[in-house]
């Protein structure tokens, strides 16, 4: 794909606030086009929705990294959003290949019922065109003990009782996106949306879900065009986007 630009740059750093944050720093003082930043240990990761990422110094793969487009419509943002988590999943299978993983719409990996990985994306864009995207991911790896605020935190470590190296699975991550990534053309669009599919959380099951205050069993059909949740609720199909609803475990 001629809009994907090769890591001209990688940083690693032993903490830092987030590496979400130090890739834009980066990106404002550097020439380099295209960078990654991965930490031992961060102050305050961000997750999804202003949720913050809890990780033990040194046990977790904590990352950033940007990518640059020429000509991509931000229509289709949820593409990108998509080969992303498509390749945390082929990297747990190569690891895990017994383990159910499964994508929580719009970018979590789940083994189960449990939160293995989460990912932040941000885009800038102008016009109707993106024109950067930085993506933060954080693995949980080898930790074994998480905070008891923490509803369901999973480690790789924690499914196979084996310790991984950190550098190992960065390097075997960005193998399989680039592979993804130079799949990411309007032609490939429905082998990505469906391969996305095969693999997300509750797909066809009914599930319990709190939309606008009230508890709903509903059953999530699918994903539209755009990358909104489509829900079946009492048999009607409604879209949802990532802050209108909220996922209940029973």
């Amino acid at each position: 794909m001629e809009n994907f630009i090769p890591f001209q740059k990688l940083f690693k750093v032993k903490d830092c606030d987030s590496t979400q944050v130090l890739v834009k720093s980066y990106l404002a003082l550097n020439s380099f086009p295209s960078i990654l930043v991965q930490a031992d240990f961060q102050t305050g990761g961000k997750g999804q929705s202003d949720n913050r990422w809890e990780s033990e110094a040194y046990l977790n793969l904590l990352f950033s990294y940007n990518l640059q487009f020429v000509d991509y419509k931000i229509i289709n943002q949820f593409y990108i959003s998509s080969v992303v988590s498509l390749s945390l999943v082929k990297l747990f299978k190569t690891y895990m290949p017994q383990q159910s993983i499964r994508i929580k719409w719009p970018n979590d990996i789940y083994v189960g019922d449990h939160k293995i990985a989460g990912i932040l994306i941000e885009h800038t864009s102008s016009a109707d065109r993106i024109m950067q995207t930085i993506v933060g991911i954080g693995i949980n790896v080898n930790q074994t003990i998480f905070s008891t605020q923490l509803l369901n935190p999973l480690s790789m470590k924690m499914i196979t009782s084996i310790q991984y190296s950190i550098e190992e699975l960065l390097l075997e991550f960005m193998t399989i996106f680039k592979d993804y990534f130079q799949k990411l053309q309007p032609q490939y669009f429905d082998t990505i949306r469906s391969e996305y599919l095969q693999y997300l959380y509750r797909h066809n099951q009914i599930a319990p879900y709190l939309i606008d205050g009230q508890r709903h069993m509903a059953r999530i059909n699918g994903i539209d065009e755009f990358g909104f949740l489509i829900l079946d609720i009492e048999g009607v199909n409604r879209t949802f986007d990532i802050k209108e609803l909220v996922y209940l475990s029973s």
